[in-house]
């Protein structure tokens, strides 16, 4: 049950992210850049892959009974960065957005920067991971860095994020990618911790 729940919240969020931008799609800040392309940020941002992990993840659960513990990290681990991220690097550039509906819009954005890492917090008791683990998540974090992010910004013109964009100075760059960096250490320390002190056996 607890599952299904967990994947009825990651369809829910993710259609939620469709909704918000396509109602206010003329009016979205990079609809003059983007045009109709605007409504495809919801499959390119950083904060989108982490539902795709959680998606996969759930799925494996339900369907395979079980999982790779470096799986569960790296669910774990893309949760909190972009949860913690999100309200330390992000949000004040996210305060001028549009808002189609002020309600729907906070329901929203709270489910993809904290809700599903509360809904899926609990799993890593049943999954406990090795800190010797962390090591995907920053790989997987570079990878969709050049992979996805970098790729749409040569053939759009669009850096998602206000501090990937060409005009700023390399130095915010880089303390910007420290400081995710030490997200990802400090919360994959922390969730290995958690998960094998009070790990739960079923």
């Amino acid at each position: 049950m607890y599952l299904n729940i967990l994947l009825f919240f990651c369809f829910i969020t993710k259609l939620a992210g469709f909704l918000n931008i396509f109602l206010i799609k003329e009016n979205h800040p990079k609809f003059k850049l983007l045009k109709n392309k605007v409504l495809y940020l919801p499959l390119i941002t950083y904060t989108n892959s982490s539902i795709f992990l959680l998606i996969l993840w759930t799925f494996c659960k339900i369907y395979l009974k079980t999982v790779l513990s470096t799986f569960t990290c790296l669910v774990w681990c893309i949760l909190c960065n972009v949860t913690i991220g999100y309200w330390l690097l992000i949000k004040h550039s996210d305060n001028n957005m549009p808002r189609y509906n002020v309600i729907f819009y906070n329901i929203s954005n709270f489910m993809h920067h904290g809700g599903l890492l509360l809904l899926f917090s609990p799993s890593i008791l049943y999954n406990p991971f090795s800190i010797c683990s962390i090591y995907l998540s920053i790989i997987f974090s570079l990878g969709w860095l050049l992979f996805i992010i970098t790729p749409w910004y040569y053939f759009t013109g669009d850096s998602v994020y206000v501090f990937l964009d060409k005009n700023i100075g390399i130095h915010i760059k880089m303390n910007c990618f420290l400081i995710m960096l030490f997200i990802n250490i400090f919360t994959g320390i922390l969730g290995s911790f958690i998960s094998n002190r009070f790990k739960i056996i079923y």
